[in-house]
């Protein structure tokens, strides 16, 4: 009789194998889809930082006075009737309103994503006081 060579893999030593190189891999894919997650977010985030800094500073540089800021009321940019921002392949539109009778004016700036007006990215608020 001929002694069988051992020196090769067997069919269930190679699926062992496979079995835990998968389940190391599953954990490392799904870290990885969160950390694209979070990236996106932190994307949008900075866009909203700096639109909504861009709408401040509009508003202080304007030179408008307290009334004339008030009686606008809401400011849309773009407006309503217009196609949104397009920034980094998302679209974004920027409110700002006036909180009446405050002394000096209390402005705040919304950011929000263009598809949902109903809850803002981010929030800003200034006093503009006439000089």
């Amino acid at each position: 009789m001929k002694a069988f060579n051992s020196a090769g893999f067997t069919y269930i030593e190679m699926l062992i194998v496979v079995t835990l190189v998968g389940l190391c891999f599953v954990p490392l894919l799904q870290m990885f889809a969160q950390s694209v997650d979070e990236v996106e977010q932190y994307s949008d985030l900075g866009t909203a930082l700096q639109l909504g800094r861009e709408a401040m500073e509009s508003v202080k540089n304007l030179r408008f006075t307290e009334a004339q800021i008030e009686s606008q009321q809401t400011v849309w940019a773009p407006s309503l009737k217009e196609p949104p921002l397009e920034l980094n392949q998302k679209n974004w539109r920027v409110k700002r309103t006036a909180v009446e009778r405050t002394n000096p004016l209390e402005v705040h700036v919304y950011v929000f994503r263009a598809e949902d007006l109903d809850r803002p990215l981010m929030e800003f608020a200034s006093l503009i006081e006439d000089l």
